[in-house]
């Protein structure tokens, strides 16, 4: 069955987004989409990013899933997308609608993620090796890059396991969150970009949760 990226978050809080293609105006409108929530999706070219994390995280490794779903419309709805640009902030000290962490509340530190995450069986990057390396310093964010430097997830003519993309990945506790206004409470944020295989079409998506630190 295909994976609901909206039923699949056990987080306390996650929202996500979708943009449609990305034209002249395309930087814009990134940006607008990530600083003020969904765009209407114009002509159809769009992924679902969902963060799934415990909704408390205790000391030792605890399990990470990010769900990455082909949700095109209208003339692309048939189309395969590239994702690329994977990206995870673990720890962050303000949960805010859109995909960074904001200037002022970087919170590095709190999580590790492990180097390694996996495509999980059934899903279209099954099997897949993922090398999750620190991309920024400041923030923690660390990127999940495939050996090809892409993945696809194909449209909604297609079988449910080609649809989406699930990556199982783990992490450790390594500190206590010490920015935010909710005690040993932190933020995580995930986007990731795509382009359609019809029209080299854009799209984004972008998520965040709420994780407990114990």
């Amino acid at each position: 069955m295909f994976h609901s990226p909206v039923d699949a978050t056990y987080g306390d809080r996650t929202t996500f987004l979708r943009i449609g293609p990305i034209s002249k105006l395309g930087v814009a409108l990134a940006a607008c989409a990530l600083m003020f929530g969904a765009l209407p999706a114009q002509a159809g070219v769009g992924i679902a990013v969902v963060l799934d994390l415990p909704k408390q995280a205790k000391a030792g490794s605890n399990a990470g899933v990010l769900t990455i779903a082909n949700v095109n419309t209208d003339a692309h709805l048939a189309a395969t997308n590239l994702v690329f640009d994977i990206t995870v902030t673990p720890s962050c000290g303000a949960a805010t609608v859109g995909g960074a962490c904001p200037s002022g509340s970087e919170d590095p530190g709190v999580f590790r993620i492990h180097p390694e995450a996996v495509g999980r069986a059934g899903s279209s990057c099954e099997g897949t090796v993922f090398a999750v390396t620190t991309t920024d310093a400041l923030t923690g964010e660390v990127t999940f890059k495939a050996p090809d430097g892409h993945v696809s997830v194909a449209g909604a003519a297609a079988p449910d396991t080609s649809r989406q993309c699930v990556i199982d990945f783990a992490f450790d506790v390594t500190g206590s969150p010490a920015k935010g206004g909710r005690t040993n409470v932190t933020t995580a944020y995930a986007t990731a970009w795509a382009m359609s295989t019809a029209g080299l079409r854009p799209g984004v998506g972008a998520n965040l949760t709420t994780v407990q630190v114990q």
